[in-house]
């Protein structure tokens, strides 16, 4: 990946799991977007593991 101007690189992470949301910086709660039921296994990302990368 290469940085752009400034030595920032230009990328995007995410992972999303046991409820919680990693946004590159720190883990916080995952609120789901009003969209998802937060205590279901789906919902709340406690059966599987969202990860995005974009560079």
């Amino acid at each position: 990946m290469e940085p752009r101007e400034g030595g920032v690189e230009d990328a995007q992470h995410l992972a999303i799991w046991d409820g919680r949301i990693w946004t590159g910086w720190s883990w916080r709660s995952y609120t789901g977007g009003g969209v998802f039921n937060l205590h279901h296994p789906t919902g709340g990302h406690y059966d599987h593991i969202h990860v995005n990368m974009r560079g």
